[in-house]
């Protein structure tokens, strides 16, 4: 998903890469 390893580069939070759309909500949810 390039733009969650856009976010994640913008925020400065290498973060893994989430595996489906659950993980990704959940990631977004923890840093938002």
């Amino acid at each position: 998903v390039d733009e969650w390893i856009l976010l994640m580069k913008d925020r400065g939070q290498p973060l893994p890469k989430p595996t489906s759309g659950r993980d990704f909500a959940e990631q977004l949810a923890k840093i938002a």
